[in-house]
This record gives C-alpha cells, sequence and structure tokens, in this order.
C-alpha cells in the first residue's frame, strides 16, 4: 500500500514584490532617476491593498513609480514566505539590493535609515509648499474599499455556565410536574395544597427569569474581529 501524506493546513498563498522608487537626489535636481526594485517586501494579500498601505505608511511613497513587480509568488508557509523575501534582499549582488528595506538590510551600505527617509521627504514636500508629511493608519474607504465586517465569535460555554443551566431547567421541570399533580389532586380542605403550589410558584418564576437573562446576555454578545497574527514590514 502507497502511504499518503496528509493535507498541509499550513500553506498559503503569497508574494515577494518589489517596488520602483524614483531617486530623491536625482528628483530634488530635477532629473529624476527611477531605481529598479528600491523596496522588497512580502504579503499574502492583494497587490493594490498592499501598494495602498505602503502609500500611507512609507515616506517614500511620493517617488513610487507604477505598480509592485511580482518577484515571486506561490504556495508557501510563513517561514518560507520570509526566507524567500531575504533571498530578494541579500542574496543579490551589492549593487541591486534594496536601499530603502530597514529588515533584513543592516549591513547594505546603500540603505537609508528611516529617519533620513523622512527627512527627505519634508524637503519635497518644503519644495512643493505642502504641510510636512507624516506617516497614517492604512484607511481602506479612501481607496474605495470596504472595511471587512466584524464576525461574531461564538464562545464557548464554560462548566459553571453549563450547571447553571442545568440545576434550573431540571428545578423547572420537576415544579412543572408537581403543578401537573397538585391540579390533578388538589384540594382546598387540605392545608398544606396552596402552600406547596405558592412555594413552587417563587422558585419557577426565579427560574424563567435566570433562563431568559442567559438567553438575552448570548444574544447580545458583541462582535469582535478576528486579527492577522502576521506583522506588517
Amino acid at each position: 500500500m502507497t502511504a499518503t501524506m496528509p493535507p498541509r493546513t499550513d500553506l498559503r498563498w503569497g508574494q515577494i514584490y518589489g517596488i520602483d522608487v524614483i531617486d530623491h537626489d536625482s528628483w530634488m535636481a530635477g532629473a529624476p532617476v527611477i531605481v529598479d526594485g528600491d523596496y522588497v517586501g512580502q504579503s499574502r494579500q492583494k497587490r493594490r491593498a498592499r501598494e495602498n498601505q505602503h502609500r500611507d505608511s512609507q515616506a517614500f511613497a511620493d517617488l513610487i513609480v507604477g505598480s509592485p513587480r511580482v518577484l515571486w509568488e506561490g504556495w508557501c508557509t510563513d517561514t518560507e514566505l520570509d526566507e524567500m523575501e531575504r533571498r530578494f534582499i541579500q542574496d543579490v549582488p551589492l549593487e541591486q539590493r534594496p536601499r530603502l528595506n530597514y529588515l533584513l538590510n543592516e549591513d547594505n551600505p546603500h540603505r537609508i535609515p528611516k529617519y533620513t527617509l523622512k527627512e527627505q521627504r519634508h524637503a519635497r514636500d518644503d519644495r512643493r509648499g505642502e504641510p510636512h508629511w507624516e506617516p497614517t493608519e492604512y484607511q481602506p474607504q479612501a481607496y474605495g474599499y470596504r472595511s471587512q465586517p466584524a464576525v461574531r465569535v461564538r464562545q464557548a460555554w464554560k462548566p459553571w455556565q453549563k450547571h447553571l443551566l442545568g440545576w434550573p431547567v431540571g428545578w423547572l421541570l420537576s415544579t412543572i410536574a408537581g403543578w401537573v399533580g397538585l391540579v390533578v389532586k388538589f384540594d382546598f380542605t387540605t392545608w398544606w395544597h396552596p402552600l406547596a403550589t405558592a412555594a413552587a410558584g417563587l422558585p419557577s418564576l426565579i427560574v424563567v427569569v435566570l433562563l431568559g437573562w442567559l438567553l438575552v446576555r448570548s444574544l447580545t454578545s458583541k462582535p469582535k474581529r478576528r486579527r492577522s497574527k502576521r506583522k506588517r514590514r
């Protein structure tokens, strides 16, 4: 019999992309020069969404030329995607290594630090007569995307909640059975029949209120958004 491997559940579609950027000094000199793949990143999102994130959060966003180019794509684990990104940043000739990457690029003598990128952006803002740029959170609605609706997460019942529900239900059923017996053989001449009916009524009322509270609480629980555990680069 041929052994079969169980299907892997840790594989997802991922991409390594490169962004072409105009060199700052050439832009300031009035003779723009485009640097191919001056930033390399990874994504499991749609390319347009990832590009918009960069335009909101990166100081060099105003120098981006066109859209990101796919350098590699395929099914992979998170570890494999990280390794593939490292290769495109480090395992290339020095003159081809991206200058704008902060991580995995510490040994690149041509790397441009983040504070320098921000200073360069402010210099370009001054040249245009615009307010100084500051990073902002990604706002999908600004690009025509709708934010993902909240996903209602059903929380599992805890043991004490199950017991709290089970005992009142059993009590209520026993009380109803007792009521039926009293109705069938109710006798006002017997002194304890009216007292037993009243005594059974009060706990039953408490049980009904408790069950109603549990039901309302379960239906009005606030929805929670599922957050990705992956870090943005």
